[in-house]
């Protein structure tokens, strides 16, 4: 799992938080995830309070601060009248996440559904589901590598609201990630939507968008000026990535020198090509490199914590962007410019000096 690997990497110190506040209801026994919570405690420092619910789901539902989970299996909630109320107060309030740890081994009649399973869980109901005998005895449906992974997961939407604060740009590729197809060979490339949707709401959101992409600019921004694009210019704070230069380079440079420099672990790289991807990952290690291809991005959009939108904007995260932008003109202008005294002048600043009194204290003019 890439956010298990990703909290490795920052390590102890990472997290504002250090405390961890989650209760757990589950339909079998939850013994087993407290070796993974107690792996994570020492993986990043801070203390995990934990409180099971074995069998009481309904207690999961008490009002308080706590992170809640309700784990359970098809078998009980299809076989349960009790389970099926509680699962639907708890969907309907809001009051906890409801996790169905097993439904993707089901048989399903759609051949397609089953194979974009497949393709997401590489791995055999066999693997993590322990035998029948076994859970008639213990109570434990699963094997330990399972309840490691639903114990991550549970960490991982704890500390999702801080991941998502440390994520300030997204540097996208624009052929086969943007839209399909490639611009420069074709003028009717198909854009794809719901990725172009998503940046948008982040860049209104205080994140900022940048293209590193292997194109010709020209092509590139008559592209985003076509009516059935949803992102424009407006919402990209950086285009100096888009040239023939490598990316990692495009990268460095842009946050170094124009976006205020931004620390490599707030930037998300998104490409198609898992060439560009491990390059990425090589040379620029705390930089989020994530592979969208045709086949798996609106997974990414569904289920990457990476991509989702804060619920708290400020007027300052909406103006971000468009500050950016402005920044930007005005380093061109000085660069343009022979000497700082000439990049002054051609600004035709107009500074009034006043002896303050009470007549112009509370004038408008500054």
């Amino acid at each position: 799992y890439s956010f298990c690997t990703l909290l490795k990497q920052r390590g102890k110190g990472y997290f504002v938080c250090m405390e961890v506040d989650i209760r757990v209801a589950s339909s079998f026994s939850c013994a087993p995830f407290s070796p993974t919570f107690k792996q994570w405690e020492e993986e990043l420092g801070f203390h995990i309070n934990i409180e099971y619910c074995d069998g009481e789901l309904a207690g999961v539902l008490a009002t308080d601060n706590r992170q809640k989970y309700i784990l359970i299996r098809r078998d009980d909630y299809e076989e349960e009248d009790l389970y099926l109320e509680v699962l639907s107060t708890a969907l309907q309030t809001e009051t906890a996440d409801v996790i169905t740890c097993d439904s993707l081994f089901y048989n399903t009649t759609h051949s397609k559904l089953s194979n974009q399973l497949e393709a997401m869980y590489p791995f055999k109901r066999e693997d993590i589901m322990n035998s029948k005998e076994v859970f008639n005895v213990t109570r434990v449906p699963f094997k330990s590598s399972h309840y490691a992974r639903l114990a991550s997961f549970m960490i991982r939407r704890q500390l999702h609201p801080q991941l998502v604060q440390r994520s300030k740009l997204f540097a996208v590729d624009c052929d086969h990630t943007l839209w399909d197809g490639v611009v420069s060979e074709s003028p009717h490339v198909v854009p794809f939507i719901p990725l172009q949707s998503r940046l948008v709401s982040l860049s209104k959101s205080g994140r900022l968008v940048a293209l590193l992409s292997r194109n010709s600019l020209p092509d590139v921004l008559t592209e985003l000026q076509k009516e059935h694009s949803v992102i424009k210019k407006g919402n990209i704070a950086s285009f100096n990535g888009v040239n023939f230069c490598e990316k990692t380079e495009n990268l460095t440079k842009m946050v170094a020198e124009e976006l205020g420099g931004i620390s490599s672990e707030s930037v998300v790289f998104v490409d198609d090509n898992p060439f560009e991807v491990e390059k990425m990952s090589t040379l620029c290690p705390s930089v989020m490199s994530i592979i969208a291809t045709n086949e798996n991005r609106r997974n990414l959009l569904r289920h990457h914590w990476i991509f989702d939108v804060s619920e708290t904007v400020t007027a300052e995260d909406t103006l971000r962007t468009s500050m950016i932008q402005q920044e930007g003109l005005r380093t061109a202008a000085r660069q343009s410019c022979a000497s700082l005294e000439a990049f002054m002048e051609s600004l035709n600043i107009s500074v009034e000096c006043l002896i303050i009194n009470y007549q112009n204290l509370n004038s408008n003019k500054s």
